[in-house]
């Protein structure tokens, strides 16, 4: 015997059902059955049929590896199998409708299923199609009735999601729908998406979050009420293109944005305006590579509380739109088009304490005096020459470190002692330490040479010893006062004309060499 249909026998149990070892296909439809654990008897079982009885569990499914077919519609389930399921591979077709099921968790180990019937339960979460996911050959489903379907946007969440679908609560997916759901759904940046991503996670409490490579281009967080423990977010290598979906987050700290196409607060393609305050706790925001051209639309100016900005590989030219940065600490410019900057560039950065400029354009280093608290300064591989340029830094009182390599400047022989003597804080230029013995060289090299004593010993002709004579060498007319230590101006220009001096014996060296 392969088939049994024993349907409205109003049976209470299942028995003899040893007797039939070879059993394929059983119906017990209608009947008032409570348990069927005596399935177990019947291994070769490929199709079975429970409609319209008592059951509470499914459980026993587990003992029917062979199942390909399960029907148990208008039952007492309060759940799907979990073991079971881990055991019905083969299972193509399974129907629980009109039941009391509120998940589909242990759905996503039926990788073989094509149809599944689940309308009249209790599914009230649209997240919950998550779990069908991995169902790749899935192409029927009926969710309809429950809960979850009365959720606007539903039907193209379902599309979206569960893109081999062809026949959705009843009726046939339109392929016009589905490219309507991909292109409203699709590489945006919402909570259902993060629940997806890490499931199980409880938003209220989630501090961090990591999203790279994830295709996103817009952010829809609402409500952002559940993500206000959110510190540290990484949206790094995706297709976002402004800010102001994020800057709702009140806790973050920590926001990584490089390798994007951020260049603005707000366009008008967000799904979420810019809030009134801005990102209220941030303190390190990273735009790296970003191919910004202009920092005046990201309106970083009204994010006071920033302390550390990378800037690196972009395509800026003009350092401005950074007023209101007065707390920022770090600030990270190399590798773009910048030649020199501003005068207002810097000026309100009156906290900076590290500045990176390397990899650019700069000849001119003027307009870094506004930068009091400055203490490493990294202006390697730009086009400074002259040495008059490296002359403005003096202005750094607090500098301790100072990187120029690779700079027509840096080959030229002397820049090392300029920077020495110029500088009586810096400790490392170059990435090499500067000793003391270097720094006392320097100010012997860049001091002032020896005035005349005002009265010296001069022998006359005609005497032994220059002992017998005094010679004043004061010019007549002249007072003593006049050969006192020179006044600043003048000691100013002495120093100017002595790194000249320098600068063109070192034209000379250089000329002499070319010739050899």
């Amino acid at each position: 015997v392969t088939c049994v249909n024993v349907r409205g026998l109003g049976l209470h149990r299942l028995a003899c059902l040893e007797q039939l070892p070879n059993l394929r296909w059983l119906s017990l439809a209608s009947n008032n059955i409570t348990s069927i654990e005596s399935l177990g008897l019947c291994p070769q079982l490929e199709e079975v049929v429970l409609d319209d009885n008592l059951l509470v569990s499914l459980e026993p499914l587990k003992l029917l590896p062979r199942l390909r077919w399960v029907s148990a519609q208008d039952n007492l389930l309060g759940r799907l199998p979990s073991e079971a399921t881990e055991v019905l591979k083969s299972l193509e077709y399974l129907n629980v409708s009109n039941n009391a099921v509120s998940t589909l968790h242990s759905i996503q180990n039926l990788t073989a299923l094509t149809e599944l019937y689940a309308s009249g339960n209790q599914l009230g979460n649209i997240r919950e199609l998550f779990h069908l996911k991995p169902l790749s050959q899935l192409v029927v489903l009926a969710l309809s009735h429950n809960p979850l379907t009365a959720r606007s946007g539903y039907h193209q969440f379902a599309l979206y999601h569960l893109p081999t679908l062809k026949a959705l609560d009843g009726h046939p997916v339109d392929p016009a729908e589905q490219a309507v759901a991909r292109e409203r759904l699709g590489g945006r940046l919402t909570q259902d998406l993060i629940f997806e991503r890490q499931p199980g996670v409880e938003l209220s409490s989630l501090r961090q979050l990591d999203l790279p490579h994830c295709g996103l281009r817009h952010v829809d967080l609402s409500p952002v009420e559940s993500l206000q423990q959110l510190a540290s977010l990484n949206l790094q290598y995706n297709g976002l293109t402004s800010l102001a979906g994020l800057a709702w987050l009140r806790s973050l700290k920590v926001l990584c944005l490089n390798y994007n196409h951020v260049d603005c607060m707000a366009s008008g393609h967000d799904p979420q305006p810019a809030p009134p305050i801005l990102f209220p706790s941030l303190q390190v925001l990273h735009l790296a590579y970003n191919d910004i051209s202009t920092l005046v639309p990201l309106q970083l100016g009204k994010i006071p509380t920033l302390r550390a900005l990378f800037l690196q590989g972009n395509e800026i030219s003009r350092v401005e739109g950074l007023e209101g940065l007065a707390g920022l600490a770090e600030l990270v410019l190399d590798r773009n088009k910048i030649k020199a900057l501003q005068e207002s560039s810097l000026a309100s950065l009156h906290s900076l304490k590290e500045l990176h400029m390397e990899e650019n354009r700069l000849r001119d280093l003027s307009h870094f005096s506004p930068l009091l608290a400055l203490e490493r300064l990294y202006l390697g591989m730009n086009r400074v020459q002259e040495y008059g340029e490296l002359e403005k830094l003096s202005s750094l009182p607090q500098l301790l470190e100072l990187s120029v390599i690779s700079n027509p400047v840096s080959r030229r022989g002397q820049h090392r002692v300029l920077c020495v003597f110029r500088l009586p804080s810096l400790v490392l230029l170059d990435g090499v330490p500067v000793s003391a013995e270097e720094r006392q060289a320097a100010e012997l090299s860049f001091s002032e040479p020896q005035e005349p004593e005002c009265a010296t010993e001069t022998a006359l002709p005609g005497l032994a010893s220059p002992a017998h004579l005094k010679v004043m060498n004061v010019p007549f007319g002249s007072t003593p006062s006049s050969h006192v230590a020179p006044p600043p101006a003048q000691r100013r220009r002495q120093l100017e004309a002595r790194t000249a001096h320098l600068q063109q014996l070192q034209a000379l060296h250089e000329r002499r060499r070319g010739r050899r």
